[in-house]
């Protein structure tokens, strides 16, 4: 581990200064990956730290997109497609078709109007290519979809030959609820 100055640095950089040690990051995420199932795969949002992904993109862990322009980022540092998951509650058609073509690991449908795009995007492509996704089911909060579109979502991807359903994402962190007009 390196020592730093702390003074010096904060009189080169002024404060308040953020300073990472991509080493002791590295390890951190060594660590985790030793600790966690086979099975278990660390995910981290970009959107938190983008340029993080020079130090990153090497390593043994997904990264979550979750707009064209995040993918766009990912493409500048040369991150494995296959260590993209593209999320996000805003995407289009275009983007959904965008990261199809990327070839990303895994899609996540926040809504039955992303599980739409995502048929006709699977329609229009040909080929073996078979896109990962997962539905994302909500907690109550605006973020997902109901039980009974999840329900409808499963339905539309069961048709879909080069679509491979691999899960539920539930994440119940976000607190902050619909208030529903009781009239």
């Amino acid at each position: 581990m390196k020592s730093h100055n702390f003074k010096e640095l904060a009189e080169k950089y002024g404060t308040p200064f953020y300073l990472f040690d991509f080493e002791i990051l590295k390890n951190r995420i060594e660590l985790l990956n030793n600790k966690l199932p086979k099975n278990a795969e660390l995910c981290y949002a970009i959107k938190a730290n983008a340029f993080l992904l020079q130090a990153l993109k090497d390593l043994k862990i997904l990264f979550e997109v979750c707009s064209n322009g995040e993918l766009s980022i990912c493409h500048k540092y040369n991150v494995n497609p296959n260590h993209i998951v593209f999320s996000g509650v805003v995407k289009t058609k275009e983007d959904i078709k965008n990261a199809w073509k990327m070839h990303v690991n895994t899609i996540t449908l926040e809504s039955l109007e992303h599980c739409r795009f995502l048929k006709e995007v699977a329609n229009e492509e040909n080929g073996d290519y078979i896109q990962n996704v997962l539905i994302r089911l909500s907690s109550g909060n605006q973020f997902g979809m109901s039980e009974n579109d999840v329900l409808d979502a499963l339905k539309i991807l069961k048709q879909l030959k080069n679509v491979n359903f691999r899960g539920v994402h539930y994440f119940s962190g976000t607190q902050k609820k619909i208030k529903k007009n009781r009239n």
